[in-house]
């Protein structure tokens, strides 16, 4: 029974040390093209700069679309509605579950200020802060993972820690698929004007 447990324990570590790299690995992929983007379009006006005819059709594309936009969404007038003097009173509903609850509760006795003034503490206090109020139950796992509370993480998550692993790998999938990611990948000139043609056609279809 000790050697199942040990090895139900070793497959939850193996989990989120996977949903710890997807995750970092997304959210450096995330910058590499947050930063790169304005670059990539730069280099998108440059080019049709230097292709006049092309650059007035492709604005003209582009126009076209924002005015369908504009003219398909349907715009409701907001009206204030009366309110009755026993609604005065904001009503806030408690949408934790019981579960976040108390892992966050777990939590918060090694790194709330009060108790530890471990700047990593606060730094994970934060974190597990905004995971409770995501309700984010994985999240607070994952600090839980950090922390040391392993017996506090129950095995018939395993299949929800395995889904956000599997959303992070198709985050990333999506985008390697960009423009700009692929853009940024080429040192060959050429082949980044072809890059940015390529962009432009899809824009004019």
């Amino acid at each position: 029974m000790f050697i199942m447990d040990r090895i139900k324990l070793l497959e939850i570590k193996k989990l989120f040390k996977e949903l710890d790299y997807v995750q970092s690995d997304f959210e450096y992929r995330s910058e590499i093209i947050s930063e790169a983007d304005t670059n990539f379009l730069n280099g998108v006006n440059s080019f049709l700069d230097g292709h006049p005819e092309l650059k007035e059709l492709y604005e003209s594309k582009v126009n076209e679309r924002i005015n369908q936009f504009i003219h398909t969404e349907s715009y409701e007038p907001i009206t204030e509605q009366p309110q009755d003097d026993f609604e005065e009173q904001e009503i806030f509903i408690d949408d934790k579950s019981p579960k976040v609850k108390k892992l966050y509760r777990e939590i918060v006795k090694i790194t709330h200020p009060d108790k530890s003034d471990k700047k990593s503490h606060n730094d994970i206090y934060v974190k597990a802060t905004e995971y409770y109020n995501m309700n984010d139950k994985i999240g607070m796992y994952q600090i839980c993972y950090q922390l040391g509370l392993e017996n506090r993480i129950e095995y018939d998550d395993k299949i929800e820690i395995q889904t956000r692993i599997d959303t992070f790998k198709g985050r990333i999938t999506f985008l390697e698929s960009t423009f700009t990611y692929q853009w940024i990948r080429i040192d060959d000139e050429l082949q980044r004007n072809e890059m940015m043609i390529n962009f432009i056609k899809t824009r004019l279809q």
